[in-house]
């Protein structure tokens, strides 16, 4: 019967495995990628192969090979989900890679993007990430803790960068690595599957999924299922997404159906039965990143303004009456906070206005035209799915959060938390009252309207899904918020409490702000005839705990969310049409909004300048960045210990904790405690945009007198939604007390050690009698593998500011000493150079830029000068020992070929470009110091690309070079070190006495820079004299700088666009003097743009800017015309901050540079 089954001979490459397998004496190979047959019969097609795999174990198995797990890998652990018991397929198999189909991966011109994983060795090298940002774009890259990075770019890219950048290992991004944590389980189900005969997974892992996970996964199981799918390949059309989607669905075979595309992600719904197929497929595929289930989005409604603003109670224990933050005329005014519902009735008393329309659209993404910023309320509404003719006629849960943002009814009490913000909606509900239309590129299709089209900083959201998950929504988040740092997205918690971890997505993202709910006043229990035994300072029960899956706190702070009276959708007709213009709901979808309104006053607070005098003054405004935003908010909760209700099984517990926690995060909000007013508030310290490196931190001085606390804020880098950990730059914050003692963020005594897990960090600190005195307090960037991390720090309490004797700190010991080359002059075209001088001790910089179309055959240079003698090719004898140490064969009579002798030890030549395949240079090494035997010619060198040769013979060689073409060929030789650009550019230290210095006649590259920095290892005196010299005229510069000592420091490589003008660029006498002249500490953080721009006597006009070298960290300015900047918000200014770069804008012309030293 058996024997009756025929199948035709296969042909199949790749890696495999050899596993334990239960039946005795028989074993199991596990292949990657899977050899896929179609079956005549389910269990012939089986029996079949087992029979062709054991055959093929036994001849084909190379001997004493291992299978590389991830955890195997040397240093700190790659912290994911899915475990370590995961194979790796290194980068230098990629010749036999190929896809789950048998498709090579090696096609389409080797374009094609492929997420790699990579290992490297701590510390990042410099450059690393950037040179991954520039192959694969920053939203492509993605840290891995520990010590990896996932990267989407071409093979090729990656093979570069893996040179150049000396990783430690490149490896394909493991299938089990794009698994989303709760799709793991249906890997667990085929891998048993496939052990009983009915498939096999190419994923050999651990997911350790619990039965709480399996049983949650039993009923996904029993229904259809959307399937997400993150395709890290840059970014595509919707077209080209579709076409692909056809791709898989013929591929796969199965009844899978596309649903939606976007230039991120792929949708598709999914049969129960080919659920674990379709995901072990789909994560197996080169093109693919992530692989989760499309959540179930939910509202957050179950079945507060005045907590916001005080915690001050009256003789019967209620929250006093009144709103003090309103009362000073912080009341969101200029604000607009966007927000994501079921709907809004615009037409309510709440948000209507007679007088002008609300601009309505719909789209996915930002709609261009669709707002109306005279709208006193709605500016702009947008819909996601439709618009409803009801505007909110089916939930309500729409107007009711908008109403507790902004809304604003004549003087009624239960106004929003800022009564005169402006609202920008976005209609999610879908076709039904609990259908939400949540797109699936949460950044570019949900969040970047309000922000773009209506200036929305804020943006407010009361759904989510799943529990404690950092997900592609949540990395999504991320990483619109660190994409654009001046805004803050606001989630709230979730109603699935009191368990632990049920915090939902995507408020689980580590910059969002997640709000969870406490119960309301006793006040409003008692109008509304209730008995509840809790406060406004007591955790309500249904609100969603932390912590994440990954050990964060959430939420971090807390606001009203139970019997939360807002407007009511009236269903139908407008203001006054009903008697009840408002109604009570509760969940953590009513304290979200109220937590945003705060943050629009909190907003307002700063760039009105509030918080420098305590009233309002615009000169002290400023634009606040999300992480302060954020900081501001957690700072002014923790004052308050919140209860919260634990669970036993049986009964809820009324306990009590120290904030922060996973219950209640840092606390309730309540802005009075942080708000600086004068005299009758505490003192106040911000810092809005600082930034910190890797192994580097910045210290600010304090003498305090009392209590006072401190808050950290970063906006994290997105992290990766298969890393097992999701934070990617780690800082730490400590507060050093006068006596010595270290007090640690989030922990407050160094016994317990730092927080690795959370971008947000607090020290509060206690003051008794006798310690008072001054206090340190420290930002150390311990961890930044992913450039470098700004930050927001707020301090406030009994402290005043002074400064510190060392503002700056290195983890690991202060580095070298680093100095810069000054007096820097640019030479371009084909004129020579004079010679430079260097004097002892002291050295020389020599750099080449080009810009984005290099041509011309580059330079070449020596020290100590000496003559270069050009010689012919008639079988003449040139002898290095003889003095002639260096010099040029010049060949240009075409249709003849001709050799010539070079005598000498430790020769090296240096062809330029032949003109065409049948110009060719070989060398023969010579066997004796005559040169009368010859030794084995070398392969003639055909190419038009640079290719240098070095002699090892002792005595010399035989050169033979034929031309045919119709220019020369030039070949320099010398017997000297020699120094060449490295490919695609980068630094070169020379410290030998003498050296010859040349980019490789014409083989420099587009948009490079290459410099060398030389400085005699004896630190004598010495000239560099340039031989030859021929670049682009007016784009391609050789520039020559004086060093103030023996160390240079290499600055890092830079795009070069455009072009400046030509001819040699003076020195710009002045510069530096200019640039130490105001230090930047004399500028406050908010009035430098305006302040150091009226400096006219730190102005450098030029007529055309060249490449400038500035020493320290500046800000320059830079405007495309002659007249004077008009500020930093002059639409024809930017700004370029970095530190020991290069600073080069081609393509301006009259300019003025501004520089301002950051001390």
């Amino acid at each position: 019967r058996y024997e009756a089954v025929s199948i035709p001979p296969l042909v199949w490459s790749g890696s495999a495995e050899v596993e334990h397998s239960e039946a005795p004496g028989s074993k199991m190979l596990r292949m990657n990628p899977p050899l896929r047959l179609s079956p005549l019969s389910t269990f012939a097609a089986a029996l079949t192969f087992v029979v062709c795999l054991q055959m093929q174990m036994v001849s084909s198995k190379p001997q004493n090979s291992e299978q590389l797990f991830l955890h195997e890998l040397p240093g700190r652990p790659i912290m994911v989900h899915s475990g370590a018991d995961i194979p790796l397929m290194p980068v230098s198999h990629l010749h036999r890679r190929s896809d789950a189909n048998g498709n090579s991966l090696n096609s389409a011109d080797d374009a094609d993007r492929i997420p790699f994983l990579i290992r490297v060795s701590p510390p990042v090298k410099k450059g690393l990430v950037e040179a991954l940002f520039s192959a694969a774009g920053k939203e492509n890259v993605r840290y891995v803790p520990h010590d990896a990075y996932v990267a989407t770019l071409t093979p090729k890219a990656m093979q570069r960068i893996s040179v150049e950048h000396g990783v430690q290992g490149v490896y394909y991004l493991p299938a089990a690595m794009k698994v989303a944590p709760a799709l793991l389980p249906v890997l667990d189900r085929r891998q048993a599957s496939s052990k009983s005969g009915e498939g096999s997974s190419a994923i050999r892992q651990k997911s350790h999924a619990g039965p709480e996970a399996h049983e949650k996964l039993r009923a996904v199981m029993e229904t259809d299922t959307i399937v997400q799918v993150h395709v890290f390949t840059g970014k595509k059309t919707t077209q080209e997404q579709e076409e692909l989607s056809e791709i898989i669905e013929k591929s796969l075979e199965r009844e899978i159906t596309f649903k939606w595309a976007s230039s991120k992600y792929l949708l598709f719904d999914v049969p129960a039965a080919s659920l674990d197929e379709v995901t072990d497929w789909l994560s197996q595929q080169y093109w693919s990143s992530l692989v989760s289930m499309r959540p179930d989005w939910q509202l957050f409604n179950f079945y507060a303004t005045r907590a916001l603003q005080s915690s001050g109670k009256n003789a019967t224990g209620y929250v006093t009456m009144g709103h003090p933050i309103w009362d000073k005329g912080l009341t969101g005014e200029g604000q607009v906070v966007g927000f994501a519902d079921t709907g809004l009735d615009v037409d309510g008393c709440f948000f209507q206005d007679s007088a002008e329309i609300v601009a309505e659209c719909t789209g996915d993404g930002p709609v261009s035209g669709c707002v109306n910023m005279n709208h006193r309320k709605v500016v702009s509404y947008r819909g996601l799915a439709d618009i409803a003719a009801g505007k909110d006629e089916d939930a309500g849960h729409g107007t009711h959060v908008g109403g507790s943002i902004a809304g604003k009814f004549g003087s009624n009490m239960n106004s929003g938390s800022a009564p005169d913000a402006k609202l920008a909606f976005d209609d999610i509900l879908g076709f039904g009252e609990t259908s939400l239309a949540i797109p699936v590129d949460l950044a570019e299709s949900l969040f970047l309207h309000s922000y773009q089209e209506a200036g929305a900083r804020i943006h407010s959201n009361s759904w989510g899904a799943g529990e404690g998950v950092y997900s592609d929504n949540s990395m999504d988040v991320d990483e619109f918020m660190y994409d654009n740092d001046d805004t803050l997205l606001v989630f709230a918690a979730g109603n699935y409490g009191p368990n632990y971890g049920s915090v939902t997505e995507p408020g689980t993202a580590k910059n969002c702000l997640t709000v969870g709910a406490t119960y309301t006043s006793p006040a409003r229990y008692e109008e509304a005839g209730l008995e509840v035994a809790g406060d406004e300072n007591s955790m309500i029960w249904f609100s969603s705990r932390g912590p994440t899956r990954d050990g964060r706190l959430k939420p971090e702070v807390s606001c009203v969310g139970d019997e939360v009276v807002s407007a009511r959708s009236d269903v139908a007709g407008s203001c006054p049409s009903t008697a009840n213009e408002m109604v009570n709901m509760s969940g953590t979808s009513m304290a979200a909004p109220i937590c945003a309104g705060g943050v629009a006053l909190v907003r307002q607070y700063f760039m009105e300048g509030w918080w420098k005098t305590g009233v309002r003054d615009d000169t002290a405004g400023f634009t606040p960045t999300g992480a302060l935003l954020k900081a501001f908010m957690v700072h002014s909760a923790p004052s308050n210990i919140l209860s919260y209700y634990t669970f036993d099984g049986e009964n809820f517990i009324w306990t009590e904790q120290d904030t922060p926690n996973v219950h209640s995060g840092f606390g309730r909000v309540d802005l009075s405690k942080t708000m600086f007013f004068g005299a009758e508030s505490s003192p106040l310290v911000v810092f809005n945009n600082e930034t910190v490196e890797h192994r580097v931190s910045k210290s600010y001085c304090f003498d305090v007198s009392s209590d006072f606390s401190v808050t950290l804020v970063w906006t994290d880098a997105p992290g990766f939604p298969g890393s097992a950990k999701a934070l990617v730059n780690n800082l730490d914050l400590t507060v050093t007390t006068p006596n010595g003692a270290v007090l640690l963020g989030n922990h407050w005594n160094a016994s317990s050690g730092a927080d690795d897990l959370n971008p947000t960090e607090q020290v509060q600190v206690g003051v008794g009698a006798g310690e008072a005195g001054t206090y340190t307090v420290t930002v150390a960037g311990t961890e930044v593998p992913y450039v470098s991390q700004k930050f927001a720090l707020v301090v406030s309490g009994g402290v005043a500011s002074v400064a510190c004797a060392e503002p700056t700190g290195y983890l690991d010991g202060a580095p070298a000493e680093e100095t810069f080359c000054t007096d820097t002059h640019y030479y371009t075209g084909t004129g020579l150079p004079p010679n430079t001088a260097a004097a002892a001790g002291t050295a020389l910089n020599l750099e080449l830029l080009t810009d984005a179309s290099a041509s011309g055959d580059g330079f070449v240079a020596v020290y100590p000068p000496r003559s270069a003698p050009t010689a012919g090719c008639n079988s003449q004898t040139i002898d290095t020992r003889n003095g002639d140490t260096l010099g040029f064969i010049d060949w240009n009579l075409f249709g003849f070929s001709c050799s010539l002798f070079v005598l000498g030890a430790d020769l090296s030549f240096f062809p330029s470009p032949f003109m065409s395949s049948y110009d060719w240079v070989k060398f023969t090494p010579c066997l004796d110091a005559a040169c009368s035997s010859l030794g084995t010619v070398s392969p003639q060198i055909r190419t038009s690309n640079f290719v240098p040769y070095h002699s090892d013979s002792p005595y010399g060689v035989k050169v033979t070079l034929s031309k045919s073409a119709y220019n020369h060929i030039k070949l320099m030789y010398t017997s000297e070190p020699a120094f060449v650009c490295p490919a695609g550019g980068g630094h070169v230290s020379i410290t030998a006495e003498s050296a010859l210095i040349l980019d490789g006649f014409g083989e420099y590259e587009d948009a490079m820079k290459c410099s060398f920095s030389i400085a005699p290892a004896s630190g004598a005196a010495f000239t560099l004299a340039v031989l030859d010299l021929d670049l682009e005229d007016g784009w391609d510069f050789l520039s020559i700088g004086q060093c103030e000592s023996k160390t240079v420091v290499a600055s890092a490589g830079h795009e070069v666009v455009g072009g400046p003008p030509t001819g040699d660029l003076a020195p710009r006498a002045g510069v530096e003097s200019c640039a130490m002249a105001m230090s930047w500490e004399q500028i406050t953080q908010q009035q430098h743009d305006e302040q150091a721009l009226a400096v006219a006597d730190k102005t450098v006009r030029t007529a055309g800017l060249g490449a400038l070298r500035v020493p320290g960290h500046f800000e320059v300015y830079v405007c495309d015309y002659s007249n004077a900047c008009a500020g930093a918000g002059d639409p024809m200014c930017f700004v370029f901050n970095e530190v020991a770069e290069e600073f080069s804008p081609w393509g301006l012309g009259k300019s003025q540079l501004k520089l301002y030293k950051d001390a």
